[in-house]
């Protein structure tokens, strides 16, 4: 992030919608292991891959989270294999941030009938049965509220970050795939979070194995 006097950062708050993609995976897991995959591990993908991770044992503390970082963000059989290596051990719900090749990802939970997130926008149509939610990120959102501020002359050079609460970052619908009390937790901690009385971790590197 930078900064200057004509300069400003605007940042979607990944961990933010990741941490109810993990309340989501946590509550629908039945195997207690739930995955996710990483393009690539630059800080704001790490922030939500940590971010889910956080929210998966928050409302399952017996929960096992593997993390994968594959090193590509369009390489879809990359993202396909990286997915058939967690199902290989019993992961039955894995959350991507890998752009292309989450496809794969996708495509690796449809073919073994465990359950998928999708991230950018909403996926659910490339496998209508296996996509519980999506992360979405709206950058035109971001950019109209930043022109909108520079328009009405407040412009800052600072880093803007915006998270749940502006609806730059947010969960795509469940298409029914998600029961009502789950979708009932993960509101509580969506208005939790806007709130403040719910931190979300902010973690750039990923943890040592």
């Amino acid at each position: 992030n930078v900064t200057g006097p004509n300069l400003a950062s605007l940042e979607p708050v990944f961990e933010e919608a990741a941490y109810l993609a993990g309340v989501v995976a946590g509550l629908m897991t039945r195997s207690n292991k739930v995955g996710a995959i990483g393009g690539m591990s630059f800080p704001i993908i790490v922030r939500g891959i940590e971010g889910f991770r956080a929210g998966a044992e928050a409302v399952n503390p017996g929960v096992q989270v593997t993390t994968t970082y594959i090193g590509t963000l369009d390489d879809v059989a990359r993202g396909k294999e990286a997915a058939l290596a967690q199902i290989s051990t019993g992961v039955d719900v894995i959350f991507h941030i890998a752009d292309a090749a989450g496809v794969g990802v996708i495509q690796a939970c449809e073919e073994q009938k465990v359950y998928a997130i999708g991230f950018g926008f909403d996926q659910n149509p490339l496998a209508p049965q296996t996509v519980l939610t999506s992360f979405t990120v709206s950058y035109r959102t971001l950019l109209l509220e930043a022109v909108q501020r520079i328009l009405a002359g407040q412009f800052e050079g600072t880093i803007q970050r915006y998270g749940l609460a502006t609806g730059v970052v947010d969960l795509a619908p469940y298409h029914g795939l998600v029961p009502d009390e789950v979708a009932k937790r993960v509101e509580q901690f969506r208005q939790d979070i806007i709130s403040g009385r719910v931190t979300v971790p902010r973690i750039d590197t990923p943890p040592s194995p």
